[in-house]
């Protein structure tokens, strides 16, 4: 019998998924989410500290210049979920893990991810959400020491590594 192969490009994960934890570099801590936020955090956000140590989204350029880490998503759940499937946001002053360093999953709200490519946040304009992930510099701010390791799964999943 033949060999087969599948056309089939692999899903990455889900937003927020930590990967490559087989090689030990994933650096997580816990903050609290902050309350008064004008922008929702989900699992896989880029997150800054304000005033008070707590964390909230990096929806300013000013924000996207202190990022913290990226929200990382409960385990062993695979969701914060709602019925649809779709992710809530963290409710205001719960418990969050924060990835410090390491690889994670995100979604790309724009642009197209490739190999060492920067990523950005987006900061301000229309049409994607503040705090979104980007691949483009456009209403963007450059996340200092993060990267795509390739390219974003049909669903707009990638892989960033961040202070690697």
């Amino acid at each position: 019998m033949g060999a087969k192969t599948y056309f089939k490009n692999l899903d990455r994960g889900y937003p927020g998924a930590l990967s490559r934890v087989h090689e030990g570099g994933n650096t997580l801590e816990s903050k609290v989410v902050a309350e008064g936020t004008t922008v929702e955090l989900y699992v896989g956000s880029p997150v800054a500290l304000n005033t008070e140590g707590e964390i909230v989204a990096a929806e300013t350029a000013a924000l996207a210049a202190k990022i913290l880490g990226f929200v990382v998503r409960p385990y062993p759940t695979q969701g914060i979920g709602s019925i649809d499937g779709e992710d809530e946001p963290l409710q205001v002053g719960t418990v969050a893990t924060v990835m410090r360093r390491g690889y994670m999953t995100v979604e790309v709200a724009a642009g197209t991810p490739a190999a060492r490519g920067a990523v950005y946040v987006i900061t301000s304009g229309t049409g994607v959400p503040l705090g979104s992930i980007s691949a483009a510099s456009a209403n963007a701010t450059q996340i200092a020491g993060a990267y795509f390791t390739g390219d974003a799964s049909v669903d707009g999943i990638a892989e960033i590594e961040f202070n690697i």
